[in-house]
């Protein structure tokens, strides 16, 4: 794949630079300081792999970082937790699952699913992946 690129924008998704961390981190970081710089308060992401890929970072910016489609809801009338940032910010697998329980119940998950992938020597997110996965029958 070729990233068509210029001082700071690529002419792809940010996720598919995984194999230029370097420069997907510079991206970021460049897309990071002009928001605050120009003053930002949200950041709204469109695509939902680039909200996941960016929420993570929410800690560290001086805006909030949500899903266009948020703003959209909230338009509307629609109010919409997002659990995916709540968990990802956690930052810990064992707060996760504690967080996750009422979910494992609800959809009749063993509730091992996450504690068992906690020996395969993953990292938290892919650990966290494999139990959320087991929920939506992935």
């Amino acid at each position: 794949m070729r990233a068509y690129a210029t001082r700071s924008r690529a002419g792809v998704m940010s996720n598919s630079l995984s194999e230029l961390p370097d420069f997907k981190r510079d991206l970021r970081d460049q897309e990071f300081a002009a928001a605050e710089a120009a003053g930002v308060t949200t950041l709204a992401t469109v695509f939902h792999a680039r909200h996941r890929e960016l929420v993570q970072y929410s800690p560290g910016v001086t805006f909030e970082i949500i899903n266009a489609i948020e703003l959209l809801g909230e338009r509307m009338g629609i109010r919409h937790v997002d659990l995916y940032r709540q968990l990802v910010l956690l930052q810990d697998i064992d707060a996760t699952i504690a967080e996750s329980a009422r979910m494992v119940d609800e959809y009749s998950l063993p509730p091992a699913a996450g504690a068992a992938s906690r020996g395969l020597g993953c990292s938290r997110r892919a650990r966290f992946v494999v139990t959320t996965s087991k929920k939506f029958g992935l």
